[in-house]
């Protein structure tokens, strides 16, 4: 009867980190660009082609926050904020695709919503500067 008690804890450990796994190694990615770990950023990802980032390279991230994950069969979703070390506050959906149960960063897709966000920012800062010293 312990034998049965003890596996249930242990399937139920189980399905509780998995349920949480897109964060989990949307965590772990963040926290390697934060280290500038190129090679752990590299093998959170689900496809390297459009990775162009050289190990030594000082990524600039300087804090992150992550959201809760919307998952939706094999892809999930997370809204993430970053803040570079230059001071630049980016909000975006982080991407991850799920592979053989594991879940992985899909870069092209988030650079893309990340590239987005920065674009949006801009234009707001250029409206800004617009506003307060306008053009005579």
């Amino acid at each position: 009867m312990k034998v049965i008690y003890i596996f249930a804890l242990v399937l139920s450990i189980c399905s509780c980190s998995m349920s949480n796994g897109a964060e989990q190694a949307a965590g772990r990615y963040y926290e390697a660009m934060k280290e500038n770990n190129v090679d752990v950023m590299k093998s959170l990802l689900d496809d390297t082609k459009w990775f162009s980032i050289t190990p030594g390279t000082n990524i600039g991230l300087k804090d992150y926050e992550l959201g809760e994950a919307i998952i939706d069969g094999e892809s999930a979703t997370i809204q993430t904020i970053i803040i570079s070390d230059s001071g630049f506050r980016g909000e975006f959906d982080t991407v991850l695709v799920k592979k053989n149960n594991d879940w992985f960063v899909s870069y092209e897709k988030t650079l893309k919503n990340k590239l987005e966000a920065a674009r949006k920012a801009k234009k707001i800062e250029m409206n800004m500067e617009v506003k307060i010293n306008p053009v005579e």
